[in-house]
Parts: structure tokens; C-alpha cells; sequence
């Protein structure tokens, strides 16, 4: 077991375990891939019952991985998580309920780079470090039709609650950037989100989705569609599944979207 080094995290537990990602093999060299580190460091939190991984300054390639609860993903200055550009890596996951056959193909979708779903009290939040899901090969793959499933966002978290998204840069998603799925009691703040006006197709800044008691305030967005994108499903998929996104509150965001709406409801 790595050793730990102790702080306070607030309302979670008086002296949490918080854990550099270093300690567990990882090398922020920008080619070395540190899903293994991510994964094992995850599991340590798991076991304790919360805790803060910090992500040091460098680049730090990796696959996606899934969150816990009670956990802080604290990323430093300088610090950039890199999605891998294979799509070999990134799991498949079931079309979300309330979204029918699929949206883009039917069947199974890419998962997201970070995910946690049925969680609680989760952080993500550092230093203005960022998160990169390196789109670039996405898109070109997505006009030419070369994909068999449906792209996955660069963060998702499902059915979680107590939710705080702060002080990061998230950028080039494969997909919508930042989706909540049927979560309640989220807030994002001072968070930068960033992709291509033009040539990203749906890279969505903000897609709450089937939520309850959202903040978004103090926030930048430039991206190839919408930037914030109020949701419930799809179609008659979403309203079978019966779950309106309610009380949500935008303050002092600027957007930017050439081709999309600045906040779209819908």
C-alpha cells in the first residue's frame, strides 16, 4: 500500500487519506498510459471510504476510469488528464433509458472518459488543471462514418448526488463535455470548458439531463453546439421515463457557439 498523506476534506471525515497519483506507478509523460494507477489509486479511496486523489503537474494518458463515492479528483496546476484516441479502450456501455435504441447508433454507446454513476459526494476540482479528451480523432471518425457506436462524453456521472464541478479546464470532448444524468443537488463553478466553434460536432458545454437542484455560475464556454443544453431524455424515450430536469439555476456564464444555441431547454 502506498503511503498516505493526510488532510482535511471538509464534511466528509476529519482526516481522509489523500493520494498522489505517483504513488501508484504513474508517469505524466504524456505517452505512458496510467488507466492501471488511476484504477488501483480509485480502489484505495473505495476502501477507505472517501478520500482526495491529486493529479500532479504533467500528462497523464490514460483510458477511462470510474470514479467512487465521497472521493475529490483534485487536479493541480498544470496538470492534464489525456484521454486515449483509441476507441479499442473505451468500454461500451447500455443506451441510457431514457434515450431509446441509442442516439447516434443503436445499441451499445462509448462510455465516458471520467464516469461514476450511483455515487455520492463526489469532487472534481484543483487548481485549473484539465481535462482532455483529445476529440480531434473522434470527430474526423464521426463525419466520415467510421464509427459503430454512439461517442461517449469526456465526464459523466449518473444517478449521483452532492455533486461539485469547480476550478478545472475540460476541453475537446468526443462528445457533450459535461453530462449529469438524473442527478440531484450539482454544482458547477469556475470551470472553463473549451472545443473548436466549428468542426467539433456536438460538443455540448453543460448537458443537465433528467437533474434536480443544478447551479452552474461563474463559467466560460466555447464549443461546437450548444453550450448549456437543459435535457429529459429524447423524445418520447424521455418522456416514458418520466423525469423532468427541475430548478436549475444559470448565473454569470458567458458562451460561446457559432453553430448552436448559447442555453438550449429540450
Amino acid at each position: 500500500m502506498p503511503k498516505r498523506a493526510v488532510a482535511s476534506l471538509g464534511h466528509w471525515a476529519a482526516s481522509p487519506p489523500v493520494y498522489d497519483l505517483r504513488e501508484f506507478g504513474a508517469v505524466g509523460d504524456g505517452r505512458t498510459v496510467n488507466t492501471a494507477a488511476f484504477e488501483s489509486a480509485i480502489a484505495a479511496i473505495a476502501e477507505r471510504g472517501g478520500g482526495r486523489l491529486t493529479v500532479p503537474a504533467g500528462r497523464w494518458l490514460t483510458a477511462p476510469f470510474n470514479l467512487t463515492s465521497h472521493m475529490t479528483l483534485f487536479l493541480a496546476a498544470g496538470a492534464e488528464i489525456l484521454g486515449i484516441q483509441d476507441e479499442r479502450y473505451w468500454p461500451l456501455m447500455s443506451p441510457l433509458p431514457s434515450y431509446g435504441y441509442g442516439r447516434e447508433h443503436k445499441g451499445p454507446r462509448y462510455g465516458s472518459l471520467i464516469h461514476g454513476q450511483d455515487l455520492k459526494h463526489v469532487t472534481i476540482t484543483g487548481h485549473n488543471g484539465t481535462i482532455n479528451g483529445q476529440g480531434q480523432s473522434w470527430w474526423v471518425k464521426f463525419r466520415r462514418k467510421l464509427l459503430n457506436h454512439t461517442r461517449g462524453p469526456l465526464v459523466q456521472l449518473m444517478r449521483s448526488s452532492n455533486i461539485i464541478i469547480s476550478n478545472i479546464t475540460l476541453r475537446d470532448s468526443p462528445f457533450w463535455t459535461l453530462h449529469t444524468y438524473d442527478c440531484k443537488n450539482v454544482t458547477i463553478s469556475e470551470t472553463t470548458i473549451l472545443a473548436p466553434i466549428a468542426g467539433a460536432p456536438n460538443t455540448d458545454g453543460i448537458d443537465p439531463d433528467s437533474c434536480e437542484n443544478v447551479v452552474i455560475k461563474n463559467c466560460y464556454i466555447s464549443v461546437g453546439d450548444d453550450g448549456i443544453a437543459i435535457k429529459s431524455g429524447w423524445d418520447q424515450y424521455g418522456i416514458a421515463y418520466g423525469r423532468p430536469s427541475a430548478n436549475i439555476t444559470i448565473q454569470n456564464v458567458v458562451i460561446r457557439s457559432m453553430v448552436s444555441a448559447g442555453v438550449s431547454i429540450g
